[in-house]
């Protein structure tokens, strides 16, 4: 774990010194200090793959008494986290942590573990498994009866969960393919010699529709939208 920052209204500088695999932080304060303060401290610790396992952090501070700590784990929604060894270690109702940690957090996390440990502690061992993206998507068309001509526009409106896309496939029907328009700002390209897979060749009357497939300029997790439009005269 890289220490970053230490930031707190008695932190007048820090430093880490590592001896061997051990490190430890050295605050210095303005003055000697009695009652209550606080410290945050900030570090990051790199994993090669989003599955690989992570050791939870453990702080020790040296020349006290006594001290407890709680950690909230707060996990990216595109991975489910498992305790993998306790050790030390104990597991902690996640809402009552939650809230003191709260203001840390500034990505799409959801608190999912906590832990409690006191005193010199083994930390805990975290392993990740991935998981797919969920997609639903509700399809909003508008039929425009004008004198000379039927205008039809379908709006997909997308909820993705969990992981992100940066694609999609749509089955347009073959009928009018050629005539379909897609060009929406959130479309990179479209790809309309796209070979279905098996899976998606199992749509009633697959043979009857084309297959596109439809490249997003950026990755999306969450609501967005795609428009297609025809026009028959």
């Amino acid at each position: 774990l890289n220490v970053s920052a230490v930031t707190g209204d008695q932190v007048s500088e820090w430093k880490v010194e590592t001896t061997g695999t051990a490190s430890t932080l050295l605050v210095k304060l303005p003055q000697q200090k009695t009652g209550d303060f606080t410290l945050h401290l900030i570090g990051r610790q790199l994993r090669a793959q989003p599955t690989e396992d992570a050791i939870v952090p453990v702080f020790t501070p040296q020349q006290t008494t006594r001290h407890e700590g709680k950690v909230a784990i707060a996990v990216h929604s595109s991975l489910e986290a498992n305790t993998k060894a306790l050790r030390d270690s104990h597991r902690e109702e996640v809402t009552p942590v939650v809230p003191q940690l709260a203001h840390l957090s500034k990505i799409d996390t959801e608190t999912s573990l906590a832990f409690r440990y006191r005193d010199a502690a083994k930390p805990a061992t975290l392993s990740f498994k991935s998981r797919d993206a969920q997609v639903t998507v509700e399809v909003l068309t508008l039929v425009e009866a004008k004198e000379q001509s039927t205008r039809h526009q379908w709006t997909l409106a997308a909820e993705v969960s969990y992981a992100a896309i940066d694609r999609l496939i749509v089955a347009v029907p073959k009928a009018v393919a050629n005539d379909v328009r897609l060009v929406d700002p959130l479309v990179k390209e479209t790809h309309k010699d796209y070979q279905p897979t098996d899976a998606e060749k199992k749509l009633p009357d697959a043979a009857n529709y084309a297959f596109w497939e439809v490249v997003l300029r950026n990755d999306k997790l969450g609501s967005f939208q795609l428009t297609l439009s025809h026009e028959k005269q």
